[in-house]
């Protein structure tokens, strides 16, 4: 983790805790200046607790996000596959727009109808 850190703040002190949650809890404190975290980590708290933090508006080492499934199971893997791909582009996406604007205070653009996503 040290590494990423620094990725992004070469000058930063890096301290490291057991958990988040630890983490958090020396942010509130007042026992570090700063607190990593993934995006969605960050617009819920900033969107959950309004005023008691604030984004850098940096963010740096980009990562996907990732389920997993019994091995062989391709029933499940196709049913979950299908979730994602309707939630994000299909049928159910007003569902998921309303749930970021709720949860991380974000705006999302509708898909443009016909063009497939990964090619956008």
């Amino acid at each position: 983790i040290e590494d990423w850190i620094h990725a992004g703040l070469p000058e930063a002190t890096v301290d490291q805790f057991d958990s988040p949650d630890s983490t958090l809890q020396a942010l509130n404190a007042r026992r570090v200046d700063a607190y990593q975290a993934d995006q969605s980590a960050i617009r819920w708290l900033m969107q959950t607790t309004p005023g008691r933090y604030l984004d850098l508006g940096r963010g740096w080492m980009p990562n996907s996000y990732a389920s997993a499934v019994r091995q062989g199971d391709t029933i499940w893997l196709n049913w979950v596959n299908t979730v994602y791909r309707e939630a994000m582009l299909g049928v159910d996406f007003d569902i998921m727009k309303a749930s970021y604007k709720k949860w991380f205070g974000i705006d999302l653009e509708t898909p443009r109808v016909g063009f497939p996503q990964e090619f956008s």
